[in-house]
Formats: C-alpha cells, sequence, structure tokens
C-alpha cells in the first residue's frame, strides 16, 4: 500500500478540462461507493461557474485551480474550496493518506491545510502522524508499557544542517544520554518511518530505541522507507531484552544488545548485528 502511494507521488499529472477534481476524484479514484452523496461535486472547465441547488453544489473551477492528481493535491482542493465529507475521509484513510500526508506535511510543515489533514487523519483513524524531526513518542521513565492496540506511530525526517544528527520515533535516546530506564515495554501495532533527500552529515535514525535495560517489543511491524545515504535501524534494544513476533521491512538494519531473546520475528530487511555475546535466536525468519 504505502508502496503504491509512493509511485503515486512519483507520476503526478494535473487535472485538466472536465476533469473531476477534489472529493469526487478521491471518491473514484480510490472506488469508495458513498452512502452519504457529496454535496459538493468540482470540475476544471473554461470559466468559473458555481451552481447550487437544494444545498447540492455543482462547481466549475478555471484551470488555474486544477490540483495535481494525488491525494494530497485533491485532499487540499477539497479543504479550500469544498467542505469537508467525513464518511468519504474515513472510509479513504482507513486505507490510504499515511504516506501522502506525512510527505505533504513535511514539504509544508507550516501550510495550513497539510496540518489540516494530518489532524484529520489523526482524529479518523486514531494513528499518530509526528511532525516533521519530531520524536513521536518519548519515553522518560521506567516501567513503563505502551500498547498501540494496532494503531500506527509514523514519523519523517528531512536532512537539517550539517552537524551529525541522531533521530528516533519511539522510546528513547538511543545512546544512552538520558537517565537509564528499565522495563520498557512497546507492543501490538504500527511503526513506520519515512525519510527522503540525501543526508548533508552523519543522521543515525532508529524507528524503536528501548535503551537501557530489560526492554520488551512484540507484535509490531516496523517499516522504513530511508534514503540510502541515511544510516537506518529498524530498533536498538538494551541487554536483557526480549524482541518476539515483529515485522520488520525497508532498507534498515537491527541492532541488538546481548544477552537478549530473539524469537519469532521476520526480517525483510538488511542484516542484523548483535553487540556482545549471549543473544539467544529462536525460529526466526531473515538475517539477525
Amino acid at each position: 500500500m504505502i508502496i503504491d502511494e509512493i509511485m503515486r507521488e512519483l507520476i503526478v499529472s494535473s487535472a485538466s478540462n472536465g476533469d473531476m477534481v477534489g472529493s469526487a476524484w478521491l471518491s473514484r479514484e480510490y472506488g469508495i461507493e458513498l452512502v452519504q452523496p457529496l454535496r459538493y461535486t468540482s470540475r476544471i472547465g473554461r470559466v468559473n461557474v458555481f451552481r447550487s441547488v437544494d444545498g447540492i453544489h455543482n462547481n466549475t473551477f478555471q484551470a488555474s485551480y486544477a490540483p495535481a492528481n494525488t491525494l494530497a493535491g485533491h485532499l487540499d482542493f477539497m479543504l479550500r474550496h469544498e467542505r469537508i465529507h467525513l464518511e468519504l475521509l474515513s472510509r479513504l484513510f482507513a486505507a490510504h493518506g499515511e504516506t501522502e500526508i506525512s510527505q505533504w506535511t513535511r514539504r509544508e510543515p507550516a501550510g495550513r491545510n497539510a496540518r489540516r489533514a494530518a489532524w484529520l487523519y489523526e482524529w479518523l483513524t486514531g494513528n499518530l502522524l509526528a511532525d516533521a524531526n519530531k520524536t513521536a513518542i518519548e519515553i522518560t521513565s521506567s516501567n513503563v508499557s505502551f500498547d498501540l492496540n494496532g494503531f500506527t506511530i509514523a514519523c519523517n525526517t528531512v536532512p537539517v544542517g550539517l552537524n551529525p544528527v541522531s533521530f528516533f520515533c519511539v522510546g528513547n535516546e538511543p545512546f544512552g544520554f538520558s537517565p537509564p530506564l528499565r522495563g520498557l515495554t512497546v507492543r501490538n501495532g504500527s511503526i513506520t518511518v519515512t525519510s527522503k533527500g540525501p543526508a548533508l552529515n552523519l543522521t543515525l535514525i532508529f524507528a524503536l530505541s528501548l535503551i537501557r535495560d530489560a526492554g520488551l517489543f512484540e507484535g509490531l511491524q516496523i517499516q522504513t522507507d530511508v534514503d540510502a545515504s541515511y544510516a537506518s535501524t529498524f530498533y536498538r534494544i538494551g541487554p536483557n531484552s526480549i524482541i518476539r513476533s515483529n515485522i520488520f521491512t525497508g532498507a534498515s538494519q537491527i541492532f541488538t544488545d546481548c544477552p537478549s531473546l530473539v524469537e519469532r520475528n521476520v526480517n525483510a530487511g538488511q542484516a542484523g548485528r548483535s553487540q556482545f555475546s549471549g543473544c539467544i535466536f529462536v525460529n526466526n525468519i531473515g538475517l539477525f
């Protein structure tokens, strides 16, 4: 799904004369048959024409209004020129939108409609889209258990300056500069990290960081879509920890502090790396 949305970003055209735009385009493009009909239907034409009958609006906009044929482009048009249709957005965001809205907020971090779209996505799905270069959830106390309950946390980073940078999406500071914590648990959900554009510095990216001792994470799907110039890691976890029943996809590495138990995981990314000795690996698929 995320790969499909990235391809939509790469192959972009704009709406032309006669094309539906905004809510109507989103409904048609993503095959959403609505129970509640659209109150606003918009298309591109030669001149601006606005018609309204019994609260149903059929509007025509000049070509200068035409959005890019992407989810973000037509969502932006809807937020500017139409009204929010909650059924459409709820059903759209149930299957699409995470990647494009994250990329949109990265391109326009102060953009009014980008931030409105992110808020609507979070409100309707329960998922969390972190601001660019911002940690989504930082854990600062020991013995914290965090259950994602099937929801997704999405982070994105952009190149900033020339100084070395480390970034983590969920957990605590990965190099142990923060106070040592024990007994951190994260389970049952998805964490995604996106970073595009070549790094101008040494940039270390961690999707999940649980430092320093006796951590547990299980039942997670961790996915990274990171430019090759970054050094990216699915997770770093302290010794005496348990890594169980997780799926890792993307061009990132695994970093395990031993001794720890690593069992029933799937790694579709790069090779794993273990620090020290004493880790136990049981029924894993891929390189750990």
